[in-house]
């Protein structure tokens, strides 16, 4: 069996030490004076707890440091640890009144239940029985699958596995719950017998008590023997209560965290919500922040397109500016520019010369105007003109 799926009574949760201690102090209750083999022994507290009331035990493992430490920890005469394997034991035929395997066969590949089945038997007196436990597999599909779980069996298949080999079986059903017992301890059986077995029930609100044990069980436990005085004289029933209460005060604090992570998940939906209104708020500034900016963003695309209007008619006087200047260059650079310039030059600047200039050009006028014949021809001879 792998060491994560070993149960130890000094580390392990209560709930699993109640549910596994039960088995084993139901077995030992029924296998007083007899001699017992403990197979998939594990860690050992399950044989020490047979030893209180058997003849002999003898617990065999397949991981022998487990049994190297089941020896230290429980020194026993009547208890011996034996590292083999569950379907290769090494006992005689006809050893053991009885054979204890709990929560073995689910560790095993289905392909080798019947080996070991048979090695059981083997070993087994005349007259012996063998009490097994496995979880239902059935009701193991509701949780996680476990991994170290490789041959799993329903109620079923678990009867048709010992009716391969024994001719008489009976399965239980076991589960762990919180409950109020109500008993009478002086109450006996018909026999005068201390009473053992109680009628749970299961209660539901609204409705009446159903029996516990087809919906509600998780493991299987069961009797088999060649003898049906035997199997018969074997009564598993019974209810396990702490006297420490460790189960339930492992369920009470279970409710408080339960509590306090109700109580913390209620504030951090109340922060939650203020942070939602806040973010809220937030949203709605932004969001006429947004408007505004889309605003501002149509204002500057219209700025933009009027600028670019500008800008063309300010490029289309650029160019008509380059136009002008190009003849302005033109004329500048002409003959008739540079003597006119020069003229203009003279008369603004030479103030002496100017008198002289202008009253040239009166003459130079003047003779053009007398230089030009009078309408009707040229005067005649003797004509005064």
């Amino acid at each position: 069996m792998p060491l994560e799926e070993r149960l130890h009574p000094d580390s392990s949760d209560d709930a699993e030490l109640a549910f596994h201690w039960h088995r084993y102090q139901a077995a030992a209750a029924q296998l007083a004076g007899r001699d017992v083999l403990d197979v998939g022994s594990g860690e050992g507290y399950g044989a020490a707890v047979l030893a209180r009331t058997a003849r002999s035990v003898a617990a065999v493992d397949v991981d022998a440091p487990s049994i190297e430490r089941a020896r230290g920890r429980y020194p026993d005469d009547s208890l011996k640890f034996f590292a083999a394997s569950a379907a290769a034991l090494p006992f005689a035929d006809a050893s053991f009144d009885a054979v204890v395997a709990f929560e073995l066969l689910e560790h095993l590949p289905r392909s080798d239940h019947a080996a070991a089945l048979s090695e059981w038997k083997r070993v087994l007196r005349p007259g012996g029985v063998v009490l097994v436990s496995t979880p239902d597999r059935e009701r193991m599909r509701e949780f996680p699958a476990n991994p170290f779980h490789v041959g799993e069996l329903s109620a079923p298949e678990l009867e048709q596995l010992l009716a391969q080999h024994f001719a008489h079986a009976q399965v239980y059903f076991q589960e762990l719950s919180a409950g109020s017992v109500i008993w009478n301890p002086q109450s006996k059986r018909a026999g005068g017998t201390p009473m053992t077995g109680f009628g749970l029930a299961w209660g539901e609100a609204g409705a009446l008590p159903a029996p516990v044990g087809h919906t509600t069980h998780l493991s299987l436990v069961a009797v088999a023997a060649d003898s049906a005085p035997a199997a018969a004289a074997i009564a598993l029933e019974g209810f396990l209560a702490e006297s420490e209460r460790r189960l339930l005060s492992r369920l009470w604090a279970r409710v408080d965290q339960l509590a306090a992570a109700s109580a913390a998940a209620e504030r951090a939906a109340a922060w939650a919500t203020e942070e939602s209104q806040a973010l809220w708020q937030q949203n709605r500034l932004l969001a006429d922040e947004a408007l505004a900016a889309s605003k501002q963003v149509a204002a500057l695309q219209e700025e933009l397109a009027r600028l670019e209007g500008e800008r063309g008619d300010w490029q289309r006087e650029h160019e008509e500016l380059g136009r002008v200047s190009a003849r302005l260059a033109i004329i500048e650079a002409s003959r008739g520019w540079r003597l006119v310039s020069r003229y203009w030059r003279v008369l603004d600047e030479g103030r002496g010369v100017a008198p002289a200039l202008k009253l040239a050009r009166r003459v130079v006028l003047g003779r053009r105007r007398t230089s030009v014949p009078p309408p009707g021809g040229p005067p005649k001879p003797g004509e005064s003109s």
